[in-house]
């Protein structure tokens, strides 16, 4: 369980770090909601995370 939720976290990382670029290239589209999702999904990660860090 551990190494799947480490690989899911840097997909997670490698995802937004490929979109983000993709993000700035079309900055006339609603960016500002694009971060707001990002952000929010990154601190829905984190936090799962450190729930599953805590039942260890």
């Amino acid at each position: 369980m551990r190494k799947r939720i480490t690989n899911f976290s840097v997909a997670i990382t490698i995802f937004l770090v490929a979109l983000f670029p993709t993000l700035l290239l079309f900055e006339k589209v609603g960016v500002n909601d694009y971060i707001g999702i990002l952000v929010a999904i990154l601190i829905a990660a984190i936090f799962k995370h450190n729930v599953k860090f805590e039942a260890y």
